[in-house]
């Protein structure tokens, strides 16, 4: 069971070495799962992962060890890549949510049923915006005519030698991201969430996503304002502040 496995130790251990949460620091933990689909199988057990011992391959085993884990680090926000979608409704949102924590899940853009989920602390955050993003949409609404997003994508995509890569980025990838703008006591975060394609071959396509990301992001901000941010209790004003930003993920890199 999960109150006897050594795996219990070794996370206390790393817990312990990170320490207690800092006044005033914002802690954020990303974390790819491994989802169920590419770990519990024939394959996956005898080639990918014959070094580990059979019991601890299972699902239900992993995903409590996960959660401990997770917790036991006390962050602000949680990043999760590799998230299953029925464990993110049936476990994860109602765990995470005992423990005071709100969040979304994103699936990818094909037919895999994982993706990922952010997750923040509500009782020091509230939400003040949220954008689930398929990347594969963003290249294709850049590419539109008359379109005035992502510019400097839509320009680097519009050099003929580049029509194949247009084609791929804005067709046959899952890509997904997910951007949420914080309001803490004084400050402001951004934080982006995303898994980029995998492919070892393919570091060009993951410079074009993250960089797709990061105009969101200026976007995503340009669009909420300091205007538009109202104190709640305990907050503070920040018009004039600078938010800060967090970009997390399995990048692949």
């Amino acid at each position: 069971g999960v109150s006897s496995t050594p795996a219990l130790a070794e996370a206390a251990e790393r817990h312990r070495l990170a320490g207690p949460p800092v006044p005033g620091v914002v802690r954020v933990m990303t974390y790819n799962l491994l989802a169920a689909q590419y770990a519990d199988t024939a394959f996956a057990r005898a080639n990918l992962f014959a070094y580990v011992d059979p019991e601890s391959m299972d699902a239900l085993l992993r995903r409590s060890l996960q959660l401990h884990e997770v917790l036991g680090f006390e962050p602000d926000v949680v990043c999760l890549q590799e998230m299953d979608a029925k464990p993110f409704d049936q476990f994860w949102a109602p765990a995470m949510a005992a423990a005071g924590f709100e969040g979304a899940y994103l699936n990818k853009a094909g037919h895999a049923p994982e993706g990922i989920a952010l997750f923040f602390r509500r009782d020091r955050w509230r939400l003040v915006t949220y954008r689930a993003v398929a990347l594969q949409d963003c290249f294709q609404e850049a590419a539109a005519q008359g379109a005035s997003n992502l510019p400097r994508i839509r320009a680097f995509l519009s050099d003929p030698g580049r029509r194949e890569l247009a084609r791929v980025v804005r067709t046959k990838l899952a890509t997904v991201a997910q951007i949420a703008v914080l309001q803490g006591a004084g400050r402001r975060l951004c934080v982006a969430n995303t898994h980029l394609f995998f492919h070892p071959g393919a570091s060009h396509i993951r410079m074009l996503q993250a960089a797709a990301i990061t105009d969101l992001i200026e976007e995503t901000l340009a669009s909420v304002g300091p205007g538009d941010v109202t104190a709640g209790p305990g907050d503070v004003a920040t018009t004039g502040d600078v938010t800060g930003v967090v970009f997390c993920g399995d990048l692949n890199s």
